[in-house]
């Protein structure tokens, strides 16, 4: 701890440094520190010197020399003496010597001796003597030190004889089996019950996570990084979490219940394990062993350093707020103002590096899409005139990810020619916002080599496995890529593209062992991996669109006449940006979520209004448990409008595929609504589609108010549009409406009616049938595979196929499609084997505890699931499922993973709400074996939807 404090006294006193410093915390309960500080200000002010600064160690022994390690306050301040901070004179204030080392004659002499070595003189204000510096220097001092010293020093070394003595006692006592607690001190997460060590349940679920991460990649600097920005509390003194705790939880064996020697009880049998069984056990020994080879695969092998190159960048990173240096911290606060010394250092780091003609610039930039909350106006304005600039994405953001701007950054920063080698997000190969980035490397680089690692783990079923093992383990679930950017201005041409792809289904393993075997791009030449890309028009490289798709006629486009689109309009679903709070299987509950809101909002606008307030983030607080704020309850807030319940706003909602959830269907809380009210104030048909970008294509019919990811990034494209009459008060955004309050027209345009006649002239075609159509033909998998490019980066187009007869079977596939997705609640149930027997025959007393699903599982351990059976609860367990039911996927997984994965009793971590599939079974449905045979129905809906999908006539199109 460091405190400034000024006395006033001439400029030209000798300034004087406070140093206090006690052993144990429990010494913090009394008043060592204030008392010390105390007399040593008074002494200060006797001598007429000026105090400059206050600084202690609490809790830091000077026997076994803590105080004088780094990260404490006396290391820093010997620290700054050695710099020659002090050459000019200054004078340390301490009670008496062995505040500073109590480890011997020699150690506390030492000590003193280099302090006025620099300039240092010591006050010992408990004797009232001063050890001077240089001219003043009195060698009986030297003397005297070493008698104060040594006597300081036997009497810690007999304190410390009786306190090994006792703790002999007690491990003797260990040992001989004894379990009772020997100490009030525990680990962290282990306390003491009724006599007894137990574990901390939290605690040991942390432990267990952190572990979990460790093995699966994560580095400790990211672990405490993520229990930071969590606000998990911490197990220790601190503010927050730190790397060293930890790195001391990975490497401690007491979590494998082991009690082992302290040094400071025993400093022969350090280390010792004396009981492995001593503790509750809080991490397995599988875990615990993982997590140590690991380690070991991580230390850094030592080697010579006089070649080592310099790092220009090391000390770069500046903080926008204060413009010192950035750095990972163990612990502790810097105790020397350290903005304006890092500043400095700083600007002469960046100074000399922005001098140097780079031309090779190496890295592993950030992957995220995160808003740092830095302001980078230059890096955003050169993305801005040339990828933002060339890319024909409407959605931008990705453009200005961490390792975009790096490779913005490095592009420009090499000049005219050089070498960029970057590892990074593999995203920008086949993202639809980065043809721009493409486009400029293209036109910027002589050379372009591309080694394709995969790994993209957003994917899920069969794409996910093709993508294989992510390279960095647990660390990241984006795809990565190695790329070489070649300046060359003598190459007779730019924009060679060279490009290696890893290939389909290896781990990450196998991935490793393929990139150490190549060495290095000539390596990969010599073996003729390099594939060369010539880009589309599209600036598309890896997946390169069917160009004859553009012929066919587009289901919708922004900004385009709907006059030439299929359908007259389109619309993402219901955005709340607090599904946790406006979603809920239960009415009542959203009714008591929302009423908590309006309750917190509108008492916060009052006081809000009351103290004159123009800004919301001057003044509401963030209170997660009770509210969410959004972009449009803070704009409301600001232009002081109360909110209010709207009861009759609940509505039935598709949340995701095949699960049906309450939603609170009103503008104030959902911050976008589209034009979800045009196309369902009451029940209607449209086809989901999944947006530009999404991971894998979907389309899905849907009869009710959709969430904006029922599918990803969904589009909703209506069979019928209704709009309130004239004559009609109806507010669209709340409750449920009367047919006869609106007028209705087709959602399919004159325009798409028109193209279609044409195809078919003999054939009387209705707008309802063309509807059928896009939703049969959507499910064509040869037009899916066909088109897959397409649909990746483009919303879908529609092709009449050649024969009117493979019109009229696509038609009638989407009918039954249709009405299999819609109705899927109302099919029948497919008859599985229950491993108890006939449920039809048990006798269940109690049908909601009955039939109560928290959470579906498969049978059987990863990786080797069985999906045959499925554990429903504790007192059904499904078997005989049939795996083809698994093929039907939509939204990226299988429709019962849907099922599996959203039927059951889920707690909102920042709210607290918790959201049980349980309640919509018993309230709504009124049948409390809902999920079991909602999971039933679904099976059927898969088979019979795999069956018409492989009977669809063959795609032929012109």
């Amino acid at each position: 701890m460091t405190i400034h404090t000024a006395i006033t006294v001439p400029a030209d006193v000798k300034p004087a440094y406070i140093y206090a410093r006690f052993s144990t915390m429990e010494q913090a309960k009394g008043h060592s520190l204030e008392r010390q500080i105390s007399l040593a200000t008074a002494f200060v002010e006797q001598n007429g010197w000026r105090l400059d600064e206050t600084f202690s160690d609490e809790g830091k022994s000077a026997f076994h020399g803590a105080n004088r390690e780094d990260g404490s306050s006396l290391f820093d301040f010997e620290k700054r003496a050695r710099e020659g901070e002090f050459k000019q004179g200054a004078v340390l204030v301490i009670e008496n010597i062995d505040r500073l080392s109590r480890q011997g004659a020699k150690a506390a002499a030492r000590l003193i001796w280099m302090l006025n070595e620099n300039g240092v003189d010591v006050a010992t204000f408990q004797d009232g003597h001063v050890y001077k510096s240089g001219d003043e220097a009195d060698l009986m001092d030297l003397f005297s030190i070493i008698v104060k010293a040594q006597l300081a020093y036997e009497e810690s070394l007999k304190k410390s004889k009786r306190i090994t003595a006792v703790w002999s006692a007690k491990h003797r006592a260990v040992i001989n089996g004894e379990s009772t607690p020997i100490s009030r001190k525990t680990p962290e997460w282990i306390c003491i019950k009724e006599g007894k060590y137990a574990l901390v349940e939290r605690r040991v679920e942390i432990l267990n996570e952190i572990y979990d991460d460790y093995i699966g990649g994560l580095g400790e600097h990211y672990i405490t990084k993520k229990l930071n920005d969590r606000k998990e509390e911490n197990w220790g003194r601190g503010n927050g979490w730190h790397r060293s705790y930890i790195h001391k939880c990975l490497v401690n064996r007491r979590v494998l219940g082991e009690y082992i020697i302290h040094p400071r009880h025993d400093i022969e049998r350090r280390g010792d394990v004396l009981h492995s069984s001593f503790y509750p056990q809080a991490i397995t020994a599988e875990k615990f062993n993982k997590a140590q080879l690991v380690r070991a695969s991580r230390q850094r092998t030592g080697g010579a350093t006089q070649n080592a190159a310099s790092n220009l960048f090391s000390g770069i990173a500046k903080c926008d707020e204060c413009g010192g240096t950035m750095a990972y911290l163990a612990k502790g606060k810097d105790k020397r103002r350290p903005n304006s010394i890092a500043t400095s250092y700083n600007s002469a780091r960046r100074t000399r590096q922005k001098a140097l003609d780079i031309r090779v610039v190496l890295g592993n930039p950030p992957y995220n899409v995160s808003d740092t909350g830095a302001d980078y106006p230059h890096f955003n304005k050169r993305i801005a005139d040339t990828y933002a600039k060339e890319t024909t994405a409407t959605n931008k953001n990705s453009l200005y990810d961490s390792y975009v701007r790096a490779i913005r950054w490095a592009s420009d920063r090499i000049g005219d020619s050089g070498v960029i080698g970057f590892v990074t997000n593999g995203g920008w190969l086949d993202g639809n916002a980065m043809n721009g980035l493409r486009k400029c490397l293209r036109d910027e680089f002589s050379s372009i080599y591309v080694f394709n690692l995969r790994g993209n783990q957003r994917t899920s079923g069969e794409l996910s496995k093709r993508e294989g093992g992510k390279i960095f383990g647990q660390g990241s679930r984006a795809p990565v890529a190695i790329s070489f950017l070649v300046k060359n201005p003598s190459a007779a041409a730019t924009g060679q593209i060279l490009y290696h792809d890893i290939g389909d289904y290896l781990t990450r393993e196998q991935k490793l062992q393929k990139v150490a075997a190549f060495k290095s791009v000539s390596g990969m030449c010599d073996a003729g991996k390099w594939s060369t890309i010539v880009p589309d028009e599209h600036n598309d490289w890896i997946t390169q669109r069917d160009s004859t798709f553009e012929k066919y006629i587009v289901v919708g486009e922004r900004g385009t006449d709907s006059r030439s689109t299929l359908f007259s309009t389109f619309t993402t679903g219901v955005k709340t940006k607090r599904d946790a709070w406006s979603y809920n299987s239960s009415a009542s509950k959203i009714v008591e979520n929302i009423s908590r809101s309006v309750k917190f909002y509108n008492g916060c606008l009052e006081r809000f209004i009351a103290s004159g307030g123009d800004s919301f983030e001057d003044f509401a607080p963030d209170e997660d448990a009770s509210i969410s704020w959004s972009r449009g309850l803070k704009n409301s807030f600001e232009k002081k409008r109360p909110v209010e319940l709207k009861e009759n706003a609940i509505r039935r909602s598709v949340y995701r595929p095949f699960f049906n959830q309450h939603l609170y269907f009103d503008r104030t809380f959902s911050d976008e609504l589209s034009a979800t009210g045009k196309i369902f104030p009451v029940q209607n048909a449209a086809i989901a589609l999944t947006g530009v970008g999404a991971r894998s294509f979907s389309a899905l019919m849907v009869d009710i108010v959709p969430c904006l990811d029922c599918v990803e990034k969904g589009q909703f494209f209506p069979l019928k549009v209704l709009e309130r009459t004239d004559s009609s008060n109806v507010d669209l955004f709340s409750g449920d409406g009367a047919a006869t309050e609106f007028t209705q027209r087709d959602g399919i345009t004159d325009y798409g009616l028109q193209h279609f006649q044409a195809a078919y002239p003999n054939a009387t075609i209705t707008k309802d049938d063309i509807f059928y159509y896009v939703y049969g033909l959507l499910h064509s998998e040869e037009y899916r595979e066909r088109f897959a490019d397409n649909l990746s980066k483009q919303l879908p187009r529609i092709p009449a196929v050649k024969q009117e007869a493979d019109f009229w079977a696509f038609v009638e596939a989407g009918r039954k499609l249709g009405d299999l997705h819609v109705n899927y609640e109302n099919v029948e149930p497919y008859a599985v084997t229950y491993k108890e027997g006939d449920l039809r025959l048990a006798n269940v007393a109690d049908p909601v505890a009955f039939y109560r699903v928290e959470q579906m599982k498969f049978a059987g351990k990863r990786p080797n699931l069985d999906k045959t059976t499925v554990i429903y609860n504790s007192n059904i367990t499904m078997t005989n499922i049939p795996l083809e039911a698994y093929d039907y996927v939509v939204n990226g997984k299988s429709a019962l993973d849907w099922v599996m994965e959203r039927q059951c009793v889920k707690k909102d971590k920042a709210s607290g709400i918790v959201n049980d599939a349980n309640d919509y079974a018993n309230e709504t449905m009124h049948n409390p074996a809902y999920p079991l045979e909602l999971f039933q129905r679904v099976i059927t809906v898969s088979l019979e939807t795999m069956k018409i999908v492989r009977s669809l006539p063959k795609l032929e199109i012109d």
